[in-house]
């Protein structure tokens, strides 16, 4: 569903920064006002509406690149991976930090971390 590309009725712009904006401050209201009516009901009720929530935040925020895009004149350049790229570019960020984090402290600080104590230890005379 991410992967699909929609159809833009936005034309190329003259000023595609004051448009893209518009286009992002429209979409922001709109995620708004669906986020907020999804979060009106109560319990287990509202559990069940986070689903339908992020979707519809997918499809507008899809929408959104597709339309900044045609702002730009860059709709034929627009693929899946740019529109992938576009929605989940800190999600991906986030793990990608995480996996270096994690990868790090396994690779570099733990080998390190025996290296230094052997040879504080070597040196006190315990061996």
């Amino acid at each position: 569903m991410v992967t699909v590309i929609p159809r833009s009725t936005e034309a190329k712009s003259a000023a595609p920064d004051t448009r893209a904006q518009e286009l992002a401050e429209a979409a922001c209201r709109t995620t708004a006002k669906i986020s907020g009516l999804a979060a009106l009901a109560p319990g287990p009720l509202g559990l069940l509406t986070v689903l339908a929530d992020v979707i519809a935040l997918w499809k507008i925020q899809s929408q959104l690149v597709a339309d900044i895009a045609a702002v730009y004149g860059k709709t034929a350049t627009l693929g899946k991976e740019q529109m992938l790229y576009c929605l989940f570019k800190h999600s991906a960020s986030q793990t990608i930090r995480d996996v270096v984090y994690r990868a790090g402290e396994r690779y570099v600080v733990g080998p390190v971390s025996w290296k230094i104590l052997h040879i504080v230890f070597k040196d006190e005379g315990v061996d």
